[in-house]
C-alpha cells in the first residue's frame, strides 16, 4: 500500500493508547488493521474494510 492510515486507540482495554494502522490494498480482499498493544506489545493483524473505506480514529474517545 502507498498509504497507511494511523488508527490509534485503546484496542486492548487497558486505558492506554495502542499503536495501530489500517493498510488498504489494491486487492479489496486484502485490507488489514495492524495493532501493537500497549499491554503486552503483541502485534495483531485483522482483515477488515474495503477499498474506499476510511478508519474511524479514537472510536472510544470522548
Amino acid at each position: 500500500s502507498a498509504t497507511d492510515f494511523p488508527t490509534q486507540g485503546d484496542f486492548d482495554g487497558d486505558g492506554k493508547t495502542d499503536l495501530a494502522v489500517w493498510r488498504p490494498n489494491a486487492d479489496p480482499t486484502q485490507n488489514y488493521f495492524y495493532v501493537r498493544t500497549s499491554s503486552g506489545g503483541a502485534l495483531a493483524q485483522t482483515e477488515w474494510g474495503q477499498n474506499g473505506d476510511y478508519p474511524v480514529n479514537n472510536y472510544n474517545a470522548h
